[in-house]
């Protein structure tokens, strides 16, 4: 469940925290492929937690499904890439 944070620091620090080209390519690639699946882990949690009701099936295909096409766009527009 912490994979959008560590995805989103290493895009933010990269190389500048010490980190080598191959470990920031491979959070990347992890990031790109995992997270649909880390936001279902949230949207359950959270609907668990706060709301106090199941997370239904329609949400966690949306959110999947959202998160899937977010990065599709980003890394076909060239805002991301996983060079």
């Amino acid at each position: 469940m912490i994979l959008p944070f560590l995805f989103v620091a290493t895009l933010v620090w990269g190389q500048k925290s010490g980190m080598s080209a191959d470990e920031v390519w491979l959070v990347k690639v992890a990031g790109t492929v995992l997270l649909p699946f880390g936001t279902v882990l949230w949207v359950i949690t959270i609907s668990n937690l706060v709301f106090r009701r199941r997370a239904g099936f329609i949400k966690q295909l949306l959110a999947f499904f959202g998160t899937a096409f977010l990065m599709y766009i980003l890394l076909s527009s060239g805002v991301y890439s996983l060079r």
